[in-house]
């Protein structure tokens, strides 16, 4: 996983030192170059994306329906969802390395 320090805020608590130590206590790489690159999240930014097409723009009753929806969304999608960037398998499976091929 990769924080880009030029996408965080000065201001944010994310760019404490602190919380940076933290993060690379769980062995979280931190881009510190600041030049923030167009293509840095372009994964995150996608997923989010599809995360809120398939499941957030839907109504719900109460904020537990949508905790539960999107707890719901996440498991499928990491686990029964094939993604063609990553040779066809399931997130799951490339972070598991069942089934794991070279991706290019």
């Amino acid at each position: 996983m990769h924080l880009y320090k030029s996408s965080v805020p000065k201001n944010c608590p994310l760019s404490r030192t602190d919380y940076l130590n933290l993060l690379e206590s769980y062995t979280v790489k931190i881009s510190m170059d600041g030049k923030g690159q167009a293509l840095d999240n372009v994964r995150t930014e996608r997923f989010f994306r599809t995360l809120k097409y398939d499941c957030v723009y839907i109504e719900f009753n109460s904020p537990r329906e949508l905790r539960i929806a999107l707890n719901q969304y996440i498991h499928e999608y990491n686990t029964d969802r094939p993604q063609s960037s990553i040779g066809g398998q399931c997130p799951a499976q490339v972070y598991d390395g069942k089934h794991h091929q070279e991706v290019a």
